[in-house]
């Protein structure tokens, strides 16, 4: 996702122009909306599509025709969002999870883990059919070198009331997926720039290992504007996975292998993050207009 400032690139850009546009858009990709201030962790929920304006510390709410302000907090920078079992919503602001409901009202907070650690840059969220949470989160704020092997997987269980790592030594994981049977969680890591993979036994995970480093994948083009990096990652029920690239704009679809299946272009190089909506032939997601911090961006629609 988002992070609080993108004046650090992993890589040298490979031309320093000021336009951030990249490739010609794929023509099933429709623009929605132009969106303000950092647009990032865009959720399908009940025909209605949420996603955080991290530069305003706000989650919208977009009901197909305009958007409208769910939630506010300053100093949340939201970073990712996931819908709840009891129809509420966890906000991984900066340093805490925030929990809301439908109205927008804050009904729990979560500071720190089950042995009294602080939270440090909680990055996605994705929810498994117990309706725990496994939470990925970078300890550090910014994607540095410094940042390297720090990473940690979190479970919060479905009470609320656990919250443990379950896996460490990752390489700024910025990104969580599970498979339809829910027996492999994928975290794509924004450093290394690979997509890694743990078998799943209940709450637990056990046998980490890289499915795929994306130049595995894909190829960049000559357009692309940074060595591309998992921005974000789902799972269909065919087990396929979309991964989106930050860098170069565009959605990769590869098989449970990770082999390249086809890819979905944008105008922008800076996809910030995706969502299935009420089918799995429809798709939205969000950009952003350059990399840095509370840039404009925009919503689009994909349909398959």
């Amino acid at each position: 996702m988002l992070r609080k400032s993108f004046t650090f690139l992993l890589t040298v850009a490979l031309w320093a122009g000021t336009s951030y546009a990249t490739q010609a858009a794929d023509n099933r990709v429709k623009l929605m909306q132009n969106l303000a201030a950092g647009p990032v962790a865009a959720t399908w929920y009940k025909q209605r599509l949420l996603y955080a304006q991290q530069g305003l510390d706000q989650i919208m709410i977009w009901d197909k025709m305009q958007s409208n302000l769910l939630w506010s907090e300053k100093g949340c920078q939201p970073d990712a969002l996931v819908s709840t079992r009891d129809n509420q919503f966890l906000v991984a602001c900066q340093d805490e999870l925030k929990l809301i409901n439908v109205y927008g009202q804050e009904t729990d907070s979560i500071l720190k883990d089950s042995e009294n650690r602080v939270l440090v840059g909680v990055q996605a969220l994705v929810q498994d059919s117990r309706g725990g949470t496994y939470l990925a989160v970078s300890n550090v704020s910014e994607p540095s070198p410094a940042a390297a092997r720090k990473g940690q997987i979190y479970y919060l269980s479905p009470s609320r009331s656990l919250l443990t790592p379950v896996a460490s030594q990752l390489d700024y994981p910025q990104s969580l997926a599970l498979s339809p049977d829910g027996k492999t969680l994928y975290v794509g890591e924004f450093l290394s720039r690979q997509i890694r993979q743990f078998d799943v036994n209940e709450t637990q995970l056990s046998n980490g290992r890289v499915l795929k480093k994306i130049n595995e994948i894909y190829t960049p083009s000559s357009a692309a504007l940074e060595d591309p990096a998992p921005s974000a990652i789902a799972v269909n029920s065919k087990g396929q996975l979309y991964i989106s690239l930050w860098g170069e704009g565009k959605i990769l679809v590869t098989s449970s292998e990770g082999r390249l299946l086809g890819s979905i272009s944008f105008p922008e190089a800076y996809l910030s993050s995706f969502t299935f909506g009420a089918t799995e032939r429809v798709l939205y997601a969000t950009t952003v207009n350059s990399p840095d911090a509370g840039a404009a961006g925009k919503l689009y629609e994909i349909r398959l």
